[in-house]
């Protein structure tokens, strides 16, 4: 009878726990974008591109979630509703694709669904564990 076991008891039970990550698609994909242009600054080695490294490990600073954020593996064929809908974001993916970044060469890859909080993406993920 399903989870009922023939006295009425449950023969299995779930625990549910919910936990905020900020290790989402698209944060994965601006600390990847920054991790280019940053290698792009340092492959210059003029003082413009001094200037600006400076520039961006201090706006890093401003962004620890960003170390939160794993590799990204493949940009995904189309943006996310978030890197399109969201200016911040949209900056970052405009800077990305004027860098020549072409979708049409991009594997595709499931991006997640995800809300925007302070600043930065965040997704409430659930794991559950099954016991008998």
């Amino acid at each position: 009878m399903g989870n009922i076991d023939e006295r009425g008891k449950l023969v299995r039970t779930f625990e549910m726990r919910r936990f905020v990550t900020e290790d989402v698609y698209e944060n994965r994909f601006v600390r990847h974008v920054v991790e280019d242009v940053s290698r792009r600054l340092f492959a210059l080695r003029d003082e413009e591109a001094r200037v600006l490294m400076r520039e961006l490990n201090a706006a890093k600073q401003l962004t620890p979630f960003l170390r939160s954020a794993g590799r990204l593996g493949h940009a995904s064929a189309e943006p996310t509703a978030v890197l399109v809908r969201d200016p911040l974001y949209r900056a970052v993916y405009e800077i990305w694709t004027s860098m020549g970044h072409d979708r049409a060469h991009q594997a595709s890859a499931g991006a997640p669904p995800a809300h925007r909080t302070g600043g930065r993406s965040r997704q409430v993920q659930s794991t559950g564990w099954g016991s008998s």
